[in-house]
């Protein structure tokens, strides 16, 4: 029988709660929102004493290997973009999506605690010692300041480089040109859409797209997404670019409303 993600939480929450230096377990990502269903991961964030998130990782580890063997273990490089420690675990009972993401917090980390309700939903506190976690308005004017720097370097980056993917087409390098045009064009009009319609979520990337994008808006972009040979691709890079172009000249990021 596969092991469930009611069993992995009971176990670890078995585990770490009753450690003196595990102050608190909380579960964030989809559960968060409440849109967590079968298919969706396990987002567990912890914060401990400073110096003690290797013992954190090797109590969990214990507890998850009561359950069932680790399949497959990836410790994030660190330094980690974000700042704090991550392992992420696949159980060898488990279905392949039903994926360990642990981040660790040390307790004097100034890093960025991934807790404005706005962007990360509201935590779903599997235990807390010492009440530190809550959710917390997103500042808006630091996002907005955030966002405006982000779009510019956008912009500017597009200028330079909407003409990657036809030189390549030009070449008869259709991996290189597509991969070109994923990376450098469709990325680039993604972020513009995300900030005028989703502005929380301005940096998110390609996910979640059809959440946060208008139906119409996500339908033009997903047809943009899929090209069938290289004269489709030719004609969607154009059509990207200027749908960008036209985006990025009309969004005025100091009187968008959110």
């Amino acid at each position: 029988m596969a092991i469930s993600r009611q069993q992995i939480l009971a176990a670890m929450r078995a585990a770490l709660e009753p450690v003196d230096h595990v102050n608190a377990m909380w579960l964030g990502g989809s559960a968060a929102f409440g849109v967590d269903d079968e298919l969706s991961d396990i987002d567990v964030q912890l914060d401990v004493a400073d110096g003690r998130h290797t013992d954190a990782f090797a109590i969990t580890e214990a507890a998850l290997e009561t359950l069932s063997p680790i399949a497959h273990r990836w410790h994030v490089p660190e330094p980690a973009w974000h700042g704090h420690s991550q392992r992420i675990y696949r159980l060898r009972d488990c279905p392949e999506h039903l994926l360990v993401d642990l981040a660790i917090m040390q307790r004097g980390s100034d890093a960025p605690r991934f807790n404005e309700r706005e962007i990360h939903g509201e935590p779903v506190v599997v235990f807390d010692k010492l009440g530190i976690i809550s959710a917390v308005p997103v500042d808006r004017a630091a996002h907005r300041q955030a966002m405006k720097a982000h779009l510019e370097r956008e912009r500017a980056k597009l200028a330079l480089v909407r003409h990657f993917p036809g030189k390549e087409i030009a070449r008869g390098n259709e991996v290189d040109a597509l991969w070109r045009y994923q990376r450098m064009i469709l990325l680039s009009l993604i972020t513009v859409l995300r900030s005028r319609y989703a502005p929380f979520f301005y940096d998110f990337a390609p996910r979640y797209l059809k959440r946060d994008l208008p139906p119409h808006v996500y339908a033009r972009l997903m047809r943009l997404s899929f090209v069938a040979d290289l004269a489709d691709l030719e004609a969607k890079v154009a059509e990207a670019i200027a749908w960008a172009t036209e985006e990025y000249e009309s969004l005025d990021i100091d009187t968008l409303d959110f």
